[in-house]
């Protein structure tokens, strides 16, 4: 099934925002990937997924998104979640996603905790 996806970046103060928007599945991973080389050569060490347009998340795109963690890991990037939808929160939290990184209600939250 082919899904449209898009996902933008932005910045505040010296945080990268990762906004996808749509399904996250196999066809998110090179839009993903590519915004999260963009981070990565930014010099930013800190990162917040906001969710607040992603509609699902399928067993692939739960993959991709531990991928990406992993790589922030490795390169110091310390990272956050925002607008998560309920289910989306259990199961970030039954898969392990959450132990990563920190999850908030919303956007502000999540940038007023990085200090």
């Amino acid at each position: 099934m082919s899904t449209v996806f898009s996902v933008q970046m932005k910045e505040k103060n010296g945080i990268s925002i990762i906004i996808p928007n749509g399904y996250i599945d196999a066809e998110s991973q090179e839009g993903l990937e590519q915004v999260f080389e963009k981070v990565k050569a930014s010099g930013n060490t800190k990162m917040l997924f906001n969710f607040s347009e992603t509609k699902k998340i399928n067993s692939t795109g739960m993959s991709l998104i531990l991928y990406l963690l992993q790589e922030s890991m490795n390169s110091g990037i310390k990272v956050h979640f925002s607008n998560l939808s309920r289910i989306n929160q259990k199961l970030f939290s039954m898969i392990g996603i959450d132990e990563f990184g920190e999850m908030f209600h919303d956007e502000a939250d999540a940038l007023a905790s990085f200090g």
